[in-house]
């Protein structure tokens, strides 16, 4: 079996023989996007970028802490109205100290 060099040039004349030419990779015909009827071309061009983005790394991570954020939410309104509520019955209290 002999020997064939592609990335390698031999210095000895008789192993330069047997070289082989590096290989050419094939023509790369660039994909063209045709912008839809009755949309102007941007629109065309940004709903397909939108379509091959892939999603977000986290969004598994937010899809399933969504709900749990929705109950601390609630719950951050709640503890925020009773401290104005407590706030407002402080300032009363003062007022009628006065």
């Amino acid at each position: 079996r002999p020997l064939k060099f592609r990335n390698y040039l031999p210095k000895d004349e008789e192993l330069q023989q047997d070289k082989v030419e590096a290989a050419k990779p094939a023509d790369f015909i660039e994909p063209t996007v045709e912008p839809t009827a009755g949309l102007d071309e941007t629109a065309g061009v940004e709903e397909t970028l939108i379509n091959v983005a892939p999603k977000k790394a986290n969004f598994d991570l937010r899809r399933d802490v969504a709900k749990k954020l929705e109950k601390l939410e609630k719950r951050t309104q709640k503890a925020m109205v009773a401290l104005m509520k407590e706030e407002e019955e402080r300032r009363a209290q003062e007022g009628e100290a006065e």
